[in-house]
């Protein structure tokens, strides 16, 4: 939790037991860069010690960005999934409160949307866990969940 890998295909990350926490996978297209993150918090709050740039939707997607284009990566054929985010608590989420994941979710959202990274798909939200599985060689995203059918994006 709170940290991100990029890795070149053949290989494949993944995220067990995904809840609130979002899930942002970077794919870049031709030299088949593939990174995760498995993202606990929006943003790093003032007067907190800092902890990894994989824990924080504002951080991570800046780090992740750095790695892959240091290892030769372009911009240009970056594409991005995002999955998580749900409502796992026992409190009924209110119109006027933002839920953890909600917050999480836009967070991420936005992050990627200031670096310019196109979001190719989405599974977020809802009131169940999942199970992230992202392939370095096709970027794909796998997601698995208890009670719920596989989901690929």
């Amino acid at each position: 939790m709170g940290e991100f890998l990029v890795r070149e295909a053949p290989a494949r990350l993944a995220i067990y037991g995904l809840g609130s926490c979002v899930a942002i996978f970077i794919y870049e297209t031709e030299r088949r860069f593939a990174a995760l993150a498995h993202v606990l918090l929006p943003a790093h709050a003032q007067g907190m010690p800092r902890g990894p740039a994989g824990k924080y939707a504002d951080t991570a997607v800046a780090a992740i960005l750095g790695d892959i284009l240091e290892l030769g990566g372009s911009r240009e054929r970056l594409v991005a999934k995002v999955a998580g985010g749900a409502h796992m608590f026992a409190a009924t989420p209110s119109a006027e409160r933002e839920t953890l994941g909600e917050r999480n979710i836009r967070a991420a959202l936005e992050s990627l949307g200031r670096n310019g990274v196109e979001i190719a798909g989405m599974d977020i939200g809802g009131s169940y866990g999942r199970t992230i599985v992202a392939d370095a060689a096709t970027g794909m995203l796998r997601i698995t969940s208890l009670k719920r059918e596989l989901k690929q994006i």
